[in-house]
Parts: structure tokens; C-alpha cells; sequence
């Protein structure tokens, strides 16, 4: 049983995936699942017959996928798309495609959603292309296929699920032959691209809830492979807990918060946006224009020389932790982790009470998959910031790879209302 499970431990290696992720507990668990499944109940017993057998592999390491999508999941994403649209020339028929690359598809959703918004926003079927990528060949025949239950569309409008799907008796939906007319599937591995995806270049490239799962080097590989096919000004758009793996040398954020999008750039071009930091004890004003502390607009009192040293004091702090928040941003973005959250506890000490500094000790925790520790610190920042809407939804997708599907969906249906406040 050794070899078997020594052989699918090489699977998940070659794939990036990190071990805390298909842990040797979970590699044992699928293979006494397929030993009862075959009905060798016999370790060597299965043990010599999974050997001689090489798509029993390929089946022990298909159970250790993780596929669960739906279409049009979360819309800011999709918004990005037609935004990259209206923001570039889209290709006319007989001249470069408008190429995007969904890597990974699971089960074809992301892929086919990419279509139809394509769609939607007025371009011909002639313009652009879909290619996705998956290393599940069950995900790959789902895809290919077409076929999904209604709870896959439960986020589609009725109207485009008429336009686009034709129902069947048994509860399923096909997609019709305009969506699969522009989309092509691929077996692959992300950290070993085939020459059809590496020799193209990428209008978007769509890779989201893929890097969360890779071990720290797999995932800087990925990043780097997908930046090398996305043309100048392309879109990368990654998950909730991917954003701070996005390097912002290369990078910078494009369209409404919650998209997850970012635009690349020359090096030159990239821009790190500091927060406002606010001074150690300082409230948040509750109303705008309002700063607390402050006298009002023309009043004549003299300002204590006391009052002026508290102030520059305050002042050095914020300046202070402004840099030290830069700098852990930017360590992260390297993917230097410790020092980052190093940087961060700083600037807590110094100012415990900045929810973005908690918020990117978040992104930090969750990049060396310490969600526990994540997720205490995302709900600071929102203890903060009630409405802080990146904390929200990196929550939101924690609770949701926990399976605490409905905190999730309250988190998502709470973003919603605070990026559609007026």
C-alpha cells in the first residue's frame, strides 16, 4: 500500500498541490474508498491490482479534486470582463481573437459563464475564443458535455438561461452550440502548461480558487507562467484569498471591489495605494468632511502648543505606519510571509485599531494556509469596519471552503449591499 500511496503523493506533487491541502491522511482515505469500491478488500490485494491498472491512479487522484463550482459565481468577475472590453479594441471577425483562459474550469461552468458575458456584451460568436484548462478528466467530459442540474444555474437569470441552455425532463440543462462552438478544453497540469496555451496570448486569464491549494513555490510558478501568455493590459483575475499573491510590480487592481481583477502592467506603471492610516486612539468620522479632533471651518481658537506636539506626534505615527504597511504589503506580494506579518504586527502594536492592516494580516494567514488565524483576523477588521468590504468577502470564501455554505452566502449577500451603496 506504501507504493500506491508513495505513487499518488508524486500525482499531488506534480500538480503543486500543497500537502496540508491532499494531506497522507486524505491519499489513505480515497484509497480504502476505492478499495471498497472495487471490492479488493485486501490491501495487498488492491494493493497489486491498482499497480497493474494505471487509470486506477488517475481515479484515486480524481477523488482528491476538489470540482464544486456553479455558474456565474460571484458577479463582480464577470463585470470585469465587459469592463476589459469597453476599455480595449475588441477583435473584428478575421483579425486576432479576443482569447480568455479559464485555468481551472472544473466542471466547464466558469468557462461557458465567460461565453455567455462575451455574449451578452455584443460580441460575435467570430470575435473571441474561450480556452480552458483542467487536470480532472471527469471535469473535462462534464464540460465537454454540457449537461448541469438546475443548482448550477441557481445564480443565472431566467432569461439567460432560456437563451442559452434547453431543458431536459430529468432536472438538467444543456448548454447550446454557441457556447461550446467557442470553447475549447485542454488536459492539463498548471505547472506544466501544454504548447496550445503556452504558445498563445490571453486577452484574460481567469484563475481563481486554484492558488490557495498550491504549495508556496507551485504557486509563484503559476503566476509567473500565466503572466507570460497575458498580453500587455490583459486581465488576471484570481479568488477572494489570492489577491495579495498577485505581484503589484506587475500588477495593478482594475474594476468595482470584490472582482478580484488586476491589469498588467510595465513595471514602471505599477502603483501601491496606501490607505489612510488613522493615529493611535483616533475615531473614524462617522460622517464625511467630519474629522474628529479638529476645530470647525473658521473658528478662531488658539491652538494649545501642547496640542500642536500631540499632533505632530500623531502625524510621525501615521507616516510611520503608512511605510510599515507599504512594506508588509510588498514583502507579501513577494511572497516573503513572515517578514510581512512581522510588519504588520508592528504597525497592530503601533495601531491596533486599522482594519486594513488586520485585513492584510488575513491575506497573509490564508496565503500559508493558517485559516484559523485568518479568519480571527478578517472578523477585526470588520469588529472595525462593519462594512469593510474586502474582509467580508475573503470571509465569505473561508466559510465556504470549510462547507459553512450558509455564513457564506449571508457574507456574499452582505458585500452586495455594501458595494451598491450609494
Amino acid at each position: 500500500m506504501t507504493t500506491l500511496s508513495d505513487a499518488i503523493r508524486k500525482l499531488a506533487d506534480a500538480a503543486g498541490l500543497d500537502e496540508h491541502v491532499v494531506s497522507d491522511v486524505q491519499i489513505m482515505s480515497a484509497i480504502r474508498y476505492r478499495m471498497r469500491a472495487s471490492q479488493h478488500l485486501e490491501a495487498t490485494d488492491y494493493d497489486r491490482w491498482a499497480s497493474a491498472i494505471q487509470t486506477e491512479k488517475a481515479e484515486l487522484f480524481e477523488d482528491l479534486l476538489v470540482r464544486e463550482s456553479w455558474f456565474f459565481r460571484d458577479k463582480a468577475p464577470f463585470d470585469a470582463l465587459r469592463a476589459q472590453i469597453g476599455s480595449a479594441s475588441v477583435p473584428k471577425p478575421g483579425n486576432t481573437l479576443f482569447k480568455v483562459l479559464s485555468a481551472p474550469c472544473a466542471n466547464g461552468e466558469e468557462p461557458y459563464s465567460l461565453a455567455i458575458a462575451l455574449y451578452e456584451a455584443g460580441m460575435d460568436g467570430s470575435a473571441f475564443q474561450i480556452d480552458a484548462v483542467d487536470i480532472s478528466q471527469r471535469g473535462l467530459e462534464h464540460a465537454r458535455a454540457g449537461c448541469y442540474k438546475q443548482s448550477a444555474l441557481r445564480e443565472v437569470p431566467p432569461a439567460i438561461v432560456q437563451r442559452y441552455f434547453s431543458e431536459r425532463n430529468n432536472d438538467a440543462f444543456v448548454v447550446c452550440s454557441a457556447l461550446k462552438d467557442v470553447s475549447v478544453f485542454h488536459h492539463a497540469n498548471l505547472m506544466n502548461l501544454p504548447s496550445s496555451i503556452r504558445t498563445q496570448r490571453y486577452n484574460a486569464i481567469y484563475c481563481r480558487n486554484a492558488l490557495i491549494y498550491l504549495n508556496e513555490p507551485a504557486r509563484g510558478h503559476v503566476i509567473r507562467a500565466l503572466s507570460e501568455i497575458l498580453l500587455p493590459g490583459g486581465l488576471l483575475v484570481v479568488g477572494h484569498a489570492e489577491s495579495a499573491l498577485v505581484p503589484r510590480d506587475r500588477f495593478v487592481s482594475f474594476g468595482k471591489p470584490g472582482s478580484f481583477a488586476f491589469r498588467k502592467e510595465a513595471p514602471q506603471a505599477a502603483n501601491i495605494r496606501s490607505p489612510r492610516l488613522r493615529a493611535p486612539g483616533e475615531r473614524r468620522s462617522t460622517r464625511p468632511g467630519v474629522t474628529a479632533g479638529k476645530s470647525k471651518p473658521g473658528s478662531q481658537e488658539a491652538i494649545p502648543a501642547s496640542q500642536v506636539a500631540a499632533d505632530q506626534r500623531a502625524h510621525s505615527a501615521i507616516e510611520g505606519t503608512q511605510n510599515l504597511l507599504i512594506a508588509a504589503r510588498n514583502k507579501a506580494d513577494a511572497g516573503d510571509y513572515a517578514a510581512s506579518q512581522a510588519d504588520l504586527l508592528a504597525v497592530l502594536q503601533i495601531s491596533p485599531t486599522t482594519p486594513e492592516a488586520h485585513h492584510l494580516l488575513g491575506l497573509v494567514y490564508a496565503a500559508q494556509n493558517q485559516f484559523l488565524l485568518a479568519r480571527q483576523s478578517f472578523e477585526r477588521a470588520l469588529y472595525l469596519e462593519p462594512d469593510f468590504a474586502p474582509s467580508i468577502e475573503h470571509l465569505s470564501l473561508l466559510f465556504e471552503s470549510q462547507g459553512a455554505e450558509t455564513k457564506a452566502k449571508r457574507l456574499r449577500r452582505r458585500v452586495n449591499v455594501v458595494v451598491n451603496k450609494p
